[in-house]
């Protein structure tokens, strides 16, 4: 079996399958070279591999945490169903229900949870349901920070569901290394309003794994893009 040893022929022969438009942020900062340029794709993959850990983490814990809250506010596990929602959330459950039922399976307080996506959870921190969840009942979900407010949480969650997004899409996020730190930080610090054990783990773990990808992207480009 032929090794990969990211020679020129082995690049342009996978070049079709990532796409001229895919790689062409790498060819600019790769100075227009392939092979560079192939190097700074992968690097990419690695910082997205390793920071994919604290955003699952973030969702999982925003999710279960506002959902709770939302049960316990309503005082019904079907809160999906309540009369409360705006257009765009509506049309996000009529989805996941739809989703389940393509599925076979029943709609439960649970699947509906795991079939709502992050931008969901995130959209329920609007102004706009100041009134009506935040008031009531969602700003409990961020016990370990009784101060905080919607529109502070809104914003730092919005921010971190524009990063997922860019990850969960392949995007460029090398050429933003320097701050990925720094994002990483920022997660931490969402995770402690919520529960500062999710914090600590963040800044324990996620904090090492994406600094130790940093290393490996480096010394796989040498030097990464500034």
């Amino acid at each position: 079996m032929a090794l990969f040893t990211h020679s020129l022929p082995q690049v342009e022969a996978l070049e079709p399958f990532l796409s001229k438009d895919r790689l062409e942020p790498y060819m600019k900062f790769g100075s227009r070279d392939k092979v560079r340029a192939f190097k700074l794709h992968e690097a990419n993959r690695l910082l997205s591999q390793a920071i994919y850990g604290p955003l699952q983490y973030v969702e999982l814990v925003l999710r279960n945490s506002l959902s709770r809250q939302l049960a316990l506010g309503t005082k019904t596990d079907a809160w999906y169903d309540l009369p409360v929602f705006a257009e765009p959330e509506c049309r996000q459950i009529a989805k996941a229900k739809s989703y389940l039922g393509d599925e076979g399976k029943s709609v439960t307080s649970p699947r509906m949870v795991a079939a709502l996506s992050f931008g969901f959870w995130v959209g329920l921190l609007r102004g706009s349901y100041a009134r009506t969840l935040w008031n009531p009942c969602l700003h409990k979900a961020f016990a370990a920070n009784t101060s905080l407010k919607h529109k502070d949480a809104h914003d730092r969650f919005a921010s971190i569901l524009s990063l997922r997004n860019r990850v969960a899409h392949h995007e460029p996020i090398l050429f933003r290394h320097r701050d990925l730190l720094l994002e990483v930080d920022r997660i931490a610090v969402a995770l402690g309003w919520i529960e500062p054990a999710a914090s600590e783990w963040c800044r324990a773990v996620a904090l090492l794994e994406v600094a130790a990808a940093y290393e490996l992207a480096r010394k796989l480009t040498a030097p990464l893009p500034t």
